[in-house]
């Protein structure tokens, strides 16, 4: 009898004898084991995944079955509750044409109140244009003012100035005066 451990190589029995084979077999038989072992963990773990999977769609079946009868709920409350309001509109059609006419009696008021602020806006906006044409006077006026101020102004300005030079020019021939004998005596 001949083992195969790789398609290139082969093992006789004189040749598993002499190197243990028992121990090859033992050491074959435990990958075996532990290669069928991950195997059987990995499909006990997609079993329980699939058994959450499952207990969740039926949790989510169960609320979406309680959500439907009580939407059927509301939809039944909502239909009592249309009818009641197809009466209480059958009411307000009536207030609606008494409003109608007091609406009418009204709109004729408001024509009559609109026509006199009409007037009233435009006596105001030809009020409005006399105190303009006043208030540009007086800016006018105020314009003037400051011209003439501000005229005054420079000639003042001028004026000390040229005072200014006039003592400078005066203070400058006192010292020379005044220091030209210490200058000599010296």
């Amino acid at each position: 009898m001949t083992y195969k451990a790789h398609p290139d190589f082969s093992i006789g029995d004189d040749d598993l004898s002499s190197i243990g084979g028992d121990v090859h077999i033992n050491q074959k038989h435990q990958e075996l084991r532990e290669v069928t072992d991950v195997k059987v963990r990995t499909l006990e773990a997609m079993v329980r995944q699939k058994d959450l999977e499952l207990a969740h769609a039926k949790e989510n079946f169960k609320t979406l079955t309680v959500d439907f009868e009580y939407n059927l709920g509301l939809i039944k409350e909502r239909d009592e509750e249309l009818e009641r309001y197809e009466e209480a509109m059958e009411t307000m059609k009536l207030a609606v044409s008494e409003r109608d006419q007091e609406s009418a009696e009204l709109r004729v008021m408001v024509e009559t109140l609109q026509a006199k602020l009409r007037d009233e806006m435009k006596r105001f906006t030809e009020m409005e244009g006399h105190y303009q044409q006043q208030s540009l006077q007086s800016k006018g006026e105020i314009e003037s003012v400051r011209k003439k101020y501000e005229v005054d102004l420079r000639n003042k300005e001028d004026e000390l100035r040229s005072l200014h030079e006039r003592f400078s020019k005066h203070t400058t021939q006192c010292s020379y005066y005044v220091l030209a004998p210490v200058r000599e005596g010296t």
